[in-house]
C-alpha cells in the first residue's frame, strides 16, 4: 500500500508539472519543457539519408531521415541547433576579414614589395606565424630597362651585366647559374617576404599570399 501511495504521488507530481508545461527528470524545478538532471542515451541514432528511419506518426518506420542541422549545447547544457552552412566561419561572422585577427579559415592578401625589403629582414606581412600558415604565389619580377645608361649595349650597364652573368653565367667560364626569387620567412613573430636580386634594384612587385589558420591545417615546422 505504501509503495502504491508513493508511486501515485510521483505520478501526480509528474502530471502537475507536465500541465505547467515543464517536465523534470531527477529535477524538481525544471527550467525548460524537458529538464534532465543527469546523462542521456539514445540507442537508435539515424545517419543522414537513411531510408525507413522515422515513424513520423505512422505505425512503421517509413520516413527518410534528412539532416539539416547540427545539435549543439550552450554552457548550461541547453540544446540548440546550428545550420550546416554556419559551421564554417563566413562573412556573417564578426571579424571575418583579411587581417591577422580574422576569424576565417583562409585569408588571401596581396602585397607590393620592392628592392631588398626591410634591408634584408623581410617585408612584414603583419600575419602571425603562430596563428597562420602561409603559401606564397603569383611572383613576377619587373626590372629596370636593360639599356638604362648611355649607349645601346649591356656592357654600358655594369649592374645589368653582373645580373646576367650571375643568372646565366659567362660563356665558357663555368660560372654557376643562380636562382633568384621571393621566399617566405619568419621574423619577430610574423611572416616575412624575403628575397633580392644582387646588384639590381627591383621595381615594385605584387605578391599574393594565402594564409591558412593553423587550427585547420597540418604542416611541418618551417623556418
Amino acid at each position: 500500500m505504501k509503495k502504491i501511495i508513493i508511486l501515485g504521488s510521483v505520478l501526480l507530481s509528474f502530471a502537475l508539472k507536465a500541465q505547467l508545461g515543464k517536465v523534470g527528470i531527477k529535477n524538481t524545478a525544471p527550467t525548460e519543457v524537458l529538464d534532465v538532471n543527469g546523462t542521456m542515451r539514445v540507442r537508435d541514432i539515424q545517419i543522414d539519408g537513411t531510408t525507413n528511419a522515422l515513424y513520423n506518426g505512422s505505425a512503421t518506420k517509413s520516413t527518410t531521415f534528412t539532416a539539416t542541422n547540427v545539435m549543439m549545447t550552450d554552457a548550461n547544457g541547453n540544446l540548440g541547433k546550428a545550420l550546416n552552412k554556419d559551421l564554417i566561419p563566413n562573412k556573417n561572422y564578426t571579424g571575418f576579414n583579411a587581417l591577422d585577427n580574422s576569424t576565417a579559415i583562409f585569408v588571401t592578401r596581396q602585397y607590393t614589395v620592392g628592392d631588398w625589403p626591410s634591408s634584408g629582414s623581410g617585408f612584414d606581412t603583419g600575419m602571425s606565424t603562430t596563428k597562420w600558415e602561409a603559401i606564397l604565389s603569383n611572383i613576377s619580377y619587373k626590372l629596370s630597362d636593360r639599356y638604362t645608361t648611355t649607349g645601346s649595349t649591356a656592357a654600358n650597364n655594369p649592374f645589368i651585366n653582373t645580373f646576367l652573368t650571375n643568372v646565366f653565367g659567362s660563356e665558357g667560364s663555368g660560372t654557376t647559374v643562380q636562382t633568384f626569387g621571393w621566399a617566405l620567412g619568419k621574423n619577430s613573430g610574423t611572416w616575412r617576404i624575403i628575397g633580392d636580386f644582387n646588384s639590381i634594384k627591383e621595381q615594385p612587385t605584387k605578391i599574393d599570399i594565402i594564409f591558412i589558420n593553423k587550427k585547420y591545417v597540418a604542416t611541418d615546422d618551417r623556418p
